[in-house]
């Protein structure tokens, strides 16, 4: 038999009483109700706690019949656990919550004036990439006052890899945009060159992506256990986005350092997808999710595992933004191992990475000599390249054009292995070359490199 002895009054004015405290006292025969002056009221402090009176068919209400009781003043009355739940008003139907950062994070941020630094931004979205924008969602960088233009849009895609990899190559982009912020006679990067250049981190799936990697997203101020919803209003959720701006760096040696160490904040959008479905996929969440709302002038693709040099990325910039005719660059990927030293069977590999690369590159502008094509159309199957925005758009009218042409593969494919042969990126080189009506060429920056360690 279970007894329940409530204390306090049920009702406060017309409000319900918010926290009311039960003892429950288990008995294995008869015991008379016990009023509620009784020490049997009363239970010791412990979290499961039972009272067995040793003698309960003769059991009084008084403080003869309970010996074993400890005394009153040493008894205190342990709250009852309530579950909340709640209820967050929905902008235009969609889930977007600004969450607050912990107090640990804070305490190693020089910056906390704004709330950029001080709350994250969590969106649930529940729609396609091409109907992001049309769906009413957005972005944090049109809500400040001015809003923000972007420059530069860096696109990371990341599939199952470990921590160790995603900070190199999360270390190597934070480098090349401290870097951006030195070039003080420059017309672009002038003083708060940081809040024109926004990193888009694409995971490609919620339960592919390894766990330690979103540790080290968390330490950053990106990430946050617990947000994830699965449905809203009836509708299955496509992508979970994290929006935060951090001054807290990856370090390589994967130890938290602090915000003041000369780097400056970099604005994050960590774009968490639901399911696995490739990294073409990946690709349309940033061309036609976040890149029609940022309009960036340049978008760089990289993938996790390659480490662009400090000043690779400006050199790959500076390429598109002083030819108007530049549709795109790209940079010398080169291996780890050639780094200390090469193996007939490296060696091998570059041959036929040269080959593999030698016609396309033909497309490039005229006046590139034979020599240009074979030294740079080798080591390039890892990705490292920067795009104008302008020609990769597609016709509004027709709806045709690079993008079209590109990601039309990522909704026909039935399997892995047809999306990954898609998700060439020489691709779209191409149709940013051959686009018609207009003329726009591709070259490789001598200058800029990236590190592959995979």
């Amino acid at each position: 038999m279970l007894y329940d002895f409530i204390s306090g009054d049920s009702r406060i004015g017309d409000k319900l009483l918010q926290c009311t405290t039960r003892t429950r006292i288990l008995t294995s025969g008869k015991l008379p109700l016990t009023p509620m002056s009784s020490p049997l009221a009363k239970l010791p402090t412990s979290d499961s706690t039972t009272c067995m009176p040793s003698n309960t068919n003769n059991a009084q209400p008084n403080a003869e019949a309970a010996p074993d009781m400890p005394p009153r003043d040493q008894i205190q009355r342990v709250p009852r656990r309530y579950k909340f739940l709640k209820k967050s008003q929905l902008y235009h139907g969609n889930l977007i919550l600004d969450c607050p950062v912990p107090q640990a994070l804070l305490n190693k941020c020089p910056y906390r004036d704004a709330r950029e630094f001080t709350h994250m931004r969590y969106s649930a979205v529940t729609c396609d990439p091409e109907h992001f924008k049309e769906s009413h969602f957005t972005l944090r960088q049109l809500h400040y006052e001015p809003p923000r233009r972007t420059e530069l849009l860096i696109g990371i895609t990341m599939s199952n890899e470990d921590e160790e990899l995603f900070s190199q190559t999360m270390y190597g982009v934070m480098k090349n945009i401290l870097d951006l912020t030195r070039r003080r006679g420059s017309r672009v990067w002038r003083e708060g060159a940081g809040r024109r250049v926004v990193v888009c981190i694409v995971g490609d799936g919620r339960s592919r992506i390894h766990p330690k990697t979103l540790d080290v997203l968390a330490a950053m101020g990106a990430y946050q256990e617990g947000l994830v919803k699965t449905r809203i209003n009836s509708k299955n959720v496509t992508a979970h986005i994290y929006e935060y701006t951090t001054p807290i760096p990856a370090a390589p040696s994967l130890k938290i350092e602090d915000g003041d160490q000369c780097f400056i904040p970099v604005q994050i959008v960590f774009c968490l997808k639901e399911k696995h479905q490739g990294k073409l996929n990946s690709h349309r969440w940033i061309f036609n999710a976040f890149a029609p709302i940022l309009n960036p002038f340049v978008c760089v693709l990289l993938d996790v595992g390659t480490i662009p040099g400090p000043t690779s990325i400006c050199q790959l910039w500076k390429a598109i933004d002083i030819d108007l005719d530049v549709g795109g660059a790209c940079g010398e990927v080169i291996a780890l191992d050639s780094m200390y030293g090469k193996s007939l069977v490296k060696h091998g590999d570059e041959f036929l990475w040269s080959m593999k690369y030698l016609f396309p590159r033909l497309l490039q502008k005229a006046g590139y000599s034979l020599l240009d094509v074979l030294r740079w159309g080798r080591r390039t199957n890892h990705l490292f390249t920067a795009y104008r925005y302008i020609p990769l758009q597609n016709n509004p009218k027709t709806g045709k054009g690079p993008l079209q042409k590109y990601l039309r593969h990522d909704t026909e494919h039935d399997g892995d292995g047809a999306n990954t042969s898609a998700a060439d990126e020489r691709m779209l080189r191409r149709e940013v070359v051959s686009k018609r009506g207009v003329y726009w060429t591709f070259r490789c920056i001598k200058s800029a490199y990236a590190i592959s360690t995979t």
